[in-house]
């Protein structure tokens, strides 16, 4: 019979097993982001990073929600091990660096920006 917990967690450590995958999580522990970001941020197509995104939708290491046309990608803080996972990202080298390089630079997607944008008026 197979043991739930130690189920999940095999699951988690699949995930983390692959290096674009790791990556993304990485980015979406620094933000919340669209696929157009994170293509920016991993250098990758949008079908590759869609598919990995599905991948850690589907494990329930990250949630999503509609903002009008795109879909923002983040940590799901209800995972079943959110503080593991949150525990070793923090040990991995930091990704925030990057993600404030693209919003420096322009490169970040307007989507993106009207998100930072309408956290700001809410927290004012």
């Amino acid at each position: 019979m197979k043991n739930p917990d130690l189920s999940s967690y095999a699951a988690m450590h699949k995930m983390l097993g692959d290096e674009k995958r790791l990556h993304t999580l990485r980015f979406l522990y620094e933000a919340g982001l669209c696929v157009c970001d994170l293509e920016t941020l991993l250098d990758s197509s949008q079908p590759a990073v869609s598919q990995s995104l599905r991948k850690l939708k589907q494990t329930g290491m990250i949630t999503s929600h509609k903002h009008d046309q795109w879909q923002i990608y983040k940590l799901n803080k209800e995972y079943a091990h959110y503080d593991q996972l949150v525990q070793i990202l923090q040990n991995l080298p930091s990704a925030k660096e990057q993600v404030d390089e693209i919003t420096a630079s322009g490169l970040r997607t307007r989507c993106s920006i009207e998100i930072t944008e309408i956290r700001f008026l809410e927290k004012s």
